[in-house]
């Protein structure tokens, strides 16, 4: 995957704090482990070549969207789609607040995109949120799109 992450300024942005770097207020800046963890798992869930069990275990109540996963595998964009995920901010010690970019033929199609990781068993994974957020930019998300997981940013 490729792309540019965004590079601060020196000043903050309303609703960041001075001290946490630009950090949204009430988050922390993750630790190196679990920023690695939670870039893999956007990294390796957005990416084409991995395989679909390997997808659901990286997508929060993933074998729920195993028919959404399996129609956009066989899409025309799923095969030149990349992410990278340019921040980590922790909200609480199981959830993450991600920012990342979404590439197409290594081209940035949605960039700074705000979504969210979670820690499920040791695992993070993408949060159904997030998921069903760009679901729906598409224009179609699937039932599971509509359980309380996918209907409300994790906290």
């Amino acid at each position: 995957s490729t792309g540019g992450a965004s590079a601060g300024t020196g000043g903050t942005t309303p609703g960041t704090s001075a001290t946490t770097g630009g950090v949204p207020t009430g988050a922390t800046t993750a630790g190196a482990a679990t920023t690695a963890a939670v870039k893999n798992a956007y990294a390796k869930f957005f990416a084409p070549d991995t395989p679909e069990n390997i997808s659901l275990g990286l997508l929060q109540d993933g074998p729920k969207f195993k028919a959404a996963i399996d129609q956009q595998a066989s899409g025309s964009m799923a095969a030149s789609a990349s992410v990278q995920v340019s921040s980590v901010s922790l909200i609480s010690a199981k959830t993450a607040k991600v920012s990342f970019t979404i590439f197409l033929n290594k081209q940035p199609m949605l960039k700074d995109q705000p979504g969210y990781a979670v820690d499920t068993n040791g695992t993070w994974q993408v949060a159904a949120y997030t998921f069903c957020g760009l679901l729906r930019l598409e224009g179609g998300a699937p039932p599971a799109c509509k359980q309380p997981e996918a209907t409300t940013a994790p906290k």
